[in-house]
């Protein structure tokens, strides 16, 4: 066994025959070996002859005489009788005999001899056996009387047969028992002329007995040329090896042992044309004989306990590459196992794709806002200088169209492939663009409460309320927001980072959490609630002036939806990272169309398709009651804004029937005689009047 280890050979299953076998020994012998190593073909036996037939005999009866190749020790050989019957379990058998040469002397003496000059009682039954006849016919027939299967042709033996090549064939170790007496007799004749000092004859050293140990010392010296070639023998008393290779073929009809090779001193020669499997190989190819199959792809051997040859073949996980015969490996994060199981490849990198169900609709509606957004300011610029347009608050009206510009372009940098541009922009703009458009909704309604409500109480203009003064605040409220996404850049650099929601998925995303997005957003939600508490406080204004009140439905929409917006954003963090960003897209879009529609959709209206109401009126108008309120006793003629002049000049004209959705107020501040500081407010923005 250790030879064969070191040959890389595998011993899948050793089983010891007992003294006395019976038939269930060898089939229990024959069942275990194949339930143990069904793959293992190649069975080494160490038998004698006997025990070959018999275990031939149980592979018969398991119905596996196409499952062993047999490989047999010398004391098998080219015998006949061991396989007799059993011709289709032995073939393909390869046996061998020690190297020999027959030794003509003894075929000359052998073939002379017949049972009537020879009277060895055993010498008749191999004549029997040898010319299958018999010398007692009549026994032989009630012998076989009781042996259905057998020979009932049976003829009587004159001892006058003749050996032919057919049926005589020296057998194999003759010539090494001849050689093995002459062994014994030249260690004996030294022996005797060194203790006798090469006298003749038995002297007193011999006949007093002599030392068995003495002897063998003398045997390993022996050295003469034999029947079976050189005779000599190693330290350890082995002769050197000498063998002749044969296979158990069948040839036409008949069996017998063919050469196939020799073994002389280590080398070996196999002529593996001669070679012939028959039914146990039909194209006659050498069949394999394993103790385990190899591993597919992607599989490891694992040895079973206490066995250390055989194995079972056992899958990596899911995530694990075959790193030899023996080791599963884990690939390293972002990588899953190839084809084949010998290596990692990189998962494929995930994101938000333009071409992917969840990007097309905030796209769509993205662009659609775009160009809504672009055909707006194109009207605004176009009618720059008519009355509604005047009338609206030119400037802060554009801060807000920018900054819906702006947010209807936020979603294509969340849905472009994240990097480090991307991610800054991404940034700064997602923000930034919400602040610009409530900043300017902020500046415009807070102007409009503090105009209406410091009319009650004094007669003089409110601070800051000009154009001028209005940008200045608007721009104050932005840069809020722009320093805190400036801090955030330089505190924590924008950049990309792989998300691994499974073993098998890799997203990548900007390096940015949850919480700090929703951050971002947080100084934009205050303005939000700032515009909704002052369009909630200007709700009671005059009807005629409502441009507050589609403000107030900007904004209480508006809350509604961020409302909704934070916990579902937040809370599908941990599902599909498309839902949560479609999700973002789709709420920053709705705000500006909600925006854009409620604020301008009235203004566009009115100058695109209702040209006949943007009109300044014909004449200038007395206030009424609700104006004296707003802007002092109507002895005093108010300045732009709610700032009263000393000296009023008042006249009445009839309005134009053109301006009944738009009458203008003129308001010229003492000391000034330009357009640009007048206040236009249309009904959108003052109280009504009455003429």
């Amino acid at each position: 066994m250790n030879v064969s280890n070191r040959r890389d050979i595998c011993i899948a299953a050793s089983e010891v025959i007992s003294r006395d076998p019976t038939n269930a020994t060898f089939d229990n012998i024959v069942e275990y070996v194949i339930k143990k190593a069904p793959n293992a073909k190649g069975a080494v036996v160490f038998a004698s002859e006997t025990d070959v037939r018999w275990l031939l005999e149980a592979v018969k009866r398991a119905n596996k005489t196409k499952h062993f190749i047999m490989i047999g020790s010398d004391d098998w050989g080219t015998k006949h009788n061991a396989v007799e019957t059993q011709e289709k379990s032995a073939e393909g058998a390869i046996t061998l005999l020690p190297a020999r040469t027959p030794d003509k002397g003894f075929d000359s003496y052998f073939t002379s001899l017949n049972p009537l000059n020879h009277t060895n009682f055993w010498f008749k039954q191999f004549w029997e056996r040898t010319f299958h006849c018999s010398f007692n016919i009549r026994a032989k027939r009630e012998e076989a009387s009781f042996r259905p299967t057998a020979q009932t042709s049976i003829t009587r033996c004159t001892g006058m047969e003749v050996f032919t090549p057919e049926v005589y064939e020296q057998e194999g170790k003759v010539a090494f028992v001849i050689d093995a007496t002459y062994a014994l007799a030249h260690a004996l004749h030294r022996m005797q002329r060194d203790l006798c000092n090469g006298t003749d004859g038995m002297c007193s050293a011999v006949t007093q007995g002599v030392d068995g140990k003495m002897y063998l010392d003398y045997l390993k010296e022996v050295a003469f040329k034999g029947s079976s070639g050189e005779v000599r023998f190693n330290k350890d008393g082995d002769r050197p090896g000498s063998y002749d290779l044969y296979q158990y073929q069948r040839i036409k009809n008949n069996y017998k042992y063919v050469p196939i090779g020799s073994w002389r001193s280590g080398n070996l020669t196999l002529k593996t044309s001669d070679l012939r499997w028959g039914e146990k190989s039909p194209n006659n190819m050498i069949p394999a004989s394993v103790c385990s199959l190899p591993c597919a792809h992607g599989h490891i051997r694992k040895k079973r306990e206490g066995d250390e040859c055989c194995w079972v073949c056992t899958k990596c996980e899911y995530q694990q590459y075959r790193h030899d015969e023996w080791t599963c490996r884990n690939c390293t994060q972002g990588t899953l196992p190839d084809e084949n199981r010998t290596g990692c490849d990189d998962i494929f990198i995930e994101y938000l794709h333009w071409s992917s169900p969840w990007a097309i609709v905030p796209v769509v509606m993205s662009i659609l806002g775009i160009l809504s957004t672009l055909y707006v300011i194109a009207v605004f610029v176009y009618y720059n200088d008519t009355p509604v347009i005047r009338a609206s608050g030119r400037e802060l009206c554009y801060v807000l169209l920018v900054g819906i510009l702006l947010t209807f372009i936020t979603p294509f940098t969340i849905i472009s492939r994240p990097s480090t541009f991307t991610c800054c922009l991404r940034r700064i703009i997602l923000g930034l663009s919400v602040v610009i458009s409530y900043s300017a909704l902020f500046t415009k309604t807070n102007r409009v409460y503090r105009i209406f409500n410091s009319g009650k109480r004094s007669v003089k203009r409110p601070r800051y309320t000009s154009p001028r003064s209005q940008l200045v605040i608007c721009s104050l409220l932005v840069s809020v927001q722009v320093i805190g996404v400036v801090v955030w850049l330089v505190l924590v650099p924008p950049q990309t980072e792989k998300h691994y929601p499974s073993r098998s998925k890799v997203i990548l995303d900007c390096s940015v959490t949850d919480f700090a997005t929703s951050l971002s957003l947080a100084y934009a939600m205050l303005l939000v609630l700032l515009c909704t508490l002052y369009a909630f406080m200007t709700r009671k204004m005059p009807e005629n002036f409502n441009e507050a009140k589609f403000i107030a439905f900007t904004m209480y929409t508006t809350c509604i939806m961020w409302s909704a917006f934070i916990p579902i954003y937040l809370g599908t963090s941990a599902t599909d990272y498309k839902i949560q960003q479609m999700l973002l897209c789709l709420s920053i879009i709705i705000s500006a169309i909600v925006t854009l529609g409620c604020i301008f959709a009235p203004k566009v209206y009115i100058v695109v398709l209702a040209p006949h109401k943007n009109k300044k009126p014909t004449g200038t108008m007395v206030m009424n009651s609700r104006v004296r309120s707003a802007c002092g006793s109507a002895e005093n003629t108010c300045r732009p804004n709610g700032e009263m002049k000393t000296r009023p000049v008042l006249t009445t004209a009839p309005t134009s029937n053109t301006t009944s959705s738009g009458i203008e107020f003129d308001f010229k501040a003492a000391g000034s005689g330009s357009d640009d500081e007048q206040t236009h407010l249309n009904r959108q923005d003052l109280p009504s009047t009455d003429v």
